[in-house]
């Protein structure tokens, strides 16, 4: 399922996903993934993105990923 709420936040702020990628320093088919494929950061990862976008780090869909697996490497 994709991630809605993220990808309105980032809507509402301008973020590409290559803008929020060089941020969080990650690569920009990671985030297309939390969008697009509801993939799950790791938390560290997660709270970075989520500190960037002025948001609640649930916005970055961390429940699943706090055992430290994520969608991206």
């Amino acid at each position: 399922m994709s991630n809605e709420r993220l990808r309105a936040v980032m809507a509402v702020g301008g973020w590409t996903y290559e803008s929020l990628a060089a941020k969080a320093e990650v690569d920009p088919k990671s985030v297309e993934r939390w969008v697009n494929l509801g993939r799950v950061p790791r938390r560290r990862t997660a709270h970075k993105a989520a500190e960037i976008l002025g948001e609640d780090v649930h916005v970055a869909g961390t429940t699943a990923g706090e055992s430290g697996a994520g969608g991206e490497p």
